[in-house]
């Protein structure tokens, strides 16, 4: 968990992701699969919805280069599912404040 300023929650989704891929290529790992409560950002990275976000362009565009060092896969779970990467980003959002 960790403060990434004032951003929506699509933005924060990439960062986290972008995070996730740098420390696997710079940890040499072989594949990651990630799952995120994000349904654009997973949409986006199978290629099921195309990225024209001027602001998620240029991390949908980062992150896709990353994948492309792993055998990469990435999946939707619902929110519900995801109560611990909840309960770190409101973490990050209170240690802020």
């Amino acid at each position: 968990a960790k403060w990434i300023g004032h951003q929506d929650n699509n933005v924060a989704e990439y960062v986290a992701l972008l995070e996730a891929l740098q420390c696997a290529v710079g940890l040499k790992a072989r594949a990651l699969h990630v799952f995120s409560d994000s349904e654009v950002v997973v949409k986006q990275m199978v290629g099921d919805y195309t990225c024209r976000s001027p602001r998620l362009y240029s991390l949908n565009w980062t992150c896709r280069k990353l994948a492309q060092f792993l055998d990469f896969s990435i999946s939707h779970v619902r929110r519900a599912n995801n109560t611990e990467a909840n309960a770190l980003a409101n973490s990050a959002v209170r240690k802020r404040l």
